[in-house]
Parts: structure tokens; sequence; C-alpha cells
């Protein structure tokens, strides 16, 4: 497994990906559909556009296993929210860990980021099981609620600093891309 860039020959799998309710039911905003020329916009956005990273989880045989993204880098602070979907295939097998790990190690070697965040859904047991079992400390966010599907759910907000990924790496068996 490995990462990669997004790719235009990925907008048939980012569809197939959000037609599924439990990919999207934590998804902030409404329920609706994109369609396809949207997905290419985000596609082309996520090439082209500065500010945010994606990356494919992929195998050996480009299969695409879900995405993960570095959003909203801010240069003046060296931070950026970290986001991961993957497919409901992948989930279970160690891939999230992976991903995570291997896009935390570019982030933090590579684009020269001091601190990722993230936010979710209280409601996310298993994001929340995932960001504390990886090492995720809690911490305060600027804003307490998002609106999924014109509900209000509180967020809980993680985060890591460059020095604690490196501390978590030293003392846990590194993650081999497999």
């Amino acid at each position: 497994m490995h990462l990669r860039e997004l790719d235009f020959s990925d907008t048939d799998h980012i569809l197939n990906w959000l037609q599924d309710a439990e990919n999207r039911c934590f998804f902030a905003g409404d329920d609706i559909m994109p369609t396809r020329r949207e997905v290419e916009q985000f596609i082309f956005s996520a090439l082209y556009v500065a500010g945010n990273i994606y990356r494919v989880l992929s195998d050996d045989v480009d299969d695409f296993w879900g995405l993960v993204a570095l959003k909203d880098i801010d240069p003046t602070t060296a931070a950026a929210e970290f986001a991961i979907a993957l497919l409901p295939a992948a989930r279970g097998r160690g891939y999230a860990m992976l991903a995570t790990d291997l896009l935390l190690r570019f982030a933090f070697n590579e684009v020269g980021l001091v601190r990722i965040y993230m936010y979710t859904s209280v409601e996310n047991d298993a994001t929340i099981r995932f960001n504390e079992r990886y090492g995720f400390l809690p911490q305060e966010g600027p804003f307490q609620q998002i609106a999924i599907r014109g509900k209000l759910h509180d967020v809980k907000w993680y985060g890591m600093t460059k020095a604690q990924f490196l501390q978590i790496r030293q003392t846990t068996a590194p993650v081999r891309e497999q």
C-alpha cells in the first residue's frame, strides 16, 4: 500500500464511495450527492489550487482504497487539518494507521508542518477510537458544533505536533508500506 496523487481517473471511485450512506453519515453539510462534474472540479482544485494536499491510498495494482488529506494548510503557523476517509472494505485491515502514518511523515518531513489537527462528531465512535489509538490528543477547537443535514452535532477536536509524532513513532513499531 502507498499514497499517490489524486487523479481524474479516480472520479468514478469517489462517486461510488460517496454513494455509500455509511461514508457520508458524518460529513458536514447537506446530503446532496455531488455530480460527476463537481467531483472533477474537486479533483482539479486538489491538484492545482494551493492550500490542500489530497492523496489516494492505493495498492500495487492501483486500486482506490480511500483518501487522506491535509486541508487548509496555514504557512504562517505551519499547521493543517488532517482528514481520512476509507472505503468500507479497507476498514479493520490496518490501512487507516498506515495511511495516517505515511501522510503525517510527509506533512512533517516534506511539507514542513509542525502541527496537525482534526475534528469529528462526538457520535462518530470509530473515528474517536482511531484518533485516540493512533495517539492524537484531545484539544480545544475554534468551534464546538457542525451542521450535518440541518442538525447541529457536537464535535471533538484532536491534534498532534511534529515532536509528538516523532515520539510516537520511536515508541511503536514503524508502519511499513505493504
